[in-house]
């Protein structure tokens, strides 16, 4: 059955819409009424249905976008399109809405009642609908797309889930597709998840950058025939041979994919993930003298190392190098700084006895006051940002085994015999006589 939405779902004298799944026949005849009568209440946008994936028997739902930078009266579509019902499924990000139709395409002659979604941990608002409809409907879902990315939301929508199988078959190499394009992540963010990096919380925009919206451009760097998709599919042999030469999946990297097929349950919901991982891939796979294979880390496997080749190749055919290094700069200036915190912070607590806001206090005064130079600590001549600040340099990121890096104070009997002397005691004032400019009480 489809119109999962609904199920999930409560409004003042709720009914329980019987929705079958459609046939083929049904599904095509929707599809082009509502594409019409969507399109005749959206100006000045316009309203595509999304491309299914190929040899569907039967539909659960219509997916369609409406292009618009406006906000949308969910209210006036129901109405305008002759639904039964609507429940908004949006968000503070996205405009989304499903809509309860009459299968066989006729306007409802009332008022579109209004659905909110429920959840099972809060108490109904309504009480539960029991009574089924006598005639049958369907479930279109409507969200809003801005116009600037509507090519890159039809490949991302289209074909059931295509994108979703080459976005998995990335990610593992430090890029994601998403509903935006296609970004790249830091292989330091993705390491921030390690237990020796547990001290080190980024936040996720500080590790990953936009490579590109451009549908082409993102297809080309894949490897894959941009001549190709834009032709369309069929038959799903035609899409699952077109995905085989993504570069994440073809060559030894395809050995990759086989092996874990065999041993994780991959999107085990998505029947479309389980015929291309776990059948049509080990089918179809060439004969490799040398295979990249999965590890419990990808610190001691070549994957690192093909990752590190990958972003070279992105940074260029994107043309992002100098975004990725500002980036990259800031990455690793704030996590030597967070190392560096991690590490000093127990050595001034035992050393003074402080703690709370008074070890915050320390620690802050380091940060603005202090720097660790040819091994040695230093007090700057001025009063530093976070930007500016050298508490990193009190750490020092060294590579483990040949693959891993790690990080370690430099010197800890130094900072101990540092405090010890006063040192900690003059930046702690120092800092206090700038707090106090900076409220204008000196």
């Amino acid at each position: 059955m489809g119109g999962g939405a609904f199920a999930q779902a409560e409004a003042p004298n709720a009914v329980l819409f019987r929705m079958p799944r459609m046939t083929i026949e049904q599904y095509g005849h929707l599809r082009d009424v509502y594409t019409a009568r969507l399109n005749a209440c959206s100006t000045p946008g316009h309203v595509k249905p999304l491309i299914d994936a190929p040899e569907k028997q039967d539909y659960g739902d219509i997916d369609f976008h409406l292009i618009t930078t406006q906000h949308t009266d969910w209210a006036g579509v129901a109405s305008a399109i002759g639904a039964t019902a609507f429940l908004d499924r949006g968000s503070t990000a996205i405009q989304k809405c499903s809509f309860a139709v009459a299968l066989d395409g006729d306007r409802s002659n009332q008022p579109p009642v209004e659905y909110t979604l429920y959840h099972a941990s809060k108490a109904r608002q309504h009480p539960q609908a029991t009574d089924l409809t006598e005639g049958d409907y369907a479930q279109i879902d409507v969200e809003t797309v801005p116009p600037e990315l509507e090519k890159w939301r039809s490949f991302y929508d289209a074909y059931g889930d295509l994108s979703g199988i080459i976005g998995y078959t990335t990610t593992k190499f430090g890029f994601s597709i998403c509903d935006k394009g296609l970004r790249l992540r830091l292989q330091e963010f993705d390491d921030a998840s390690k237990p020796e990096w547990s001290h080190f919380k980024p936040v996720v925009d500080e590790g990953r950058i936009m490579l590109s919206s451009d549908v082409d451009q993102v297809l080309d760097f894949l490897g894959l025939s941009v001549k190709r998709y834009h032709e369309g599919f069929t038959m799903m042999g035609e899409v699952f041979s077109w995905t085989m030469d993504c570069r994440m999946v073809s060559g030894p990297l395809g050995e990759l994919w086989k092996k874990e097929a065999k041993t994780y349950k991959l999107k085990a919901n998505r029947s479309m993930f389980l015929d291309f991982f776990e059948t049509y891939l080990p089918a179809h796979l060439a004969p490799t003298e040398s295979s990249i294979t999965p590890a419990s880390s990808d610190q001691t496997s070549p994957i690192r190392t093909h990752r590190a080749t990958l972003l070279t190749e992105a940074l260029r055919h994107f043309n992002k190098t100098s975004e990725y290094t500002a980036l990259h700069t800031t990455f690793l200036h704030t996590r030597r700084i967070a190392s560096a915190t991690h590490f000093l912070r127990p050595i001034l607590a035992s050393a003074t006895g402080k703690s709370g806001s008074s070890l915050t206090e320390l620690l802050r005064a380091m940060r603005r006051h202090c720097a660790f130079r040819d091994g040695e600590i230093v007090v700057l001549e001025q009063r530093v940002g976070d930007a500016e600040t050298e508490l990193g340099s009190f750490v020092e990121e060294v590579v483990s085994d040949g693959k891993a890096v790690t990080v370690r104070l430099k010197d800890e009997a130094k900072v101990r015999k540092w405090i010890a002397s006063g040192g900690l005691a003059e930046v702690k004032e120092r800092e206090r006589r700038a707090m106090k400019e900076g409220r204008g009480e000196v």
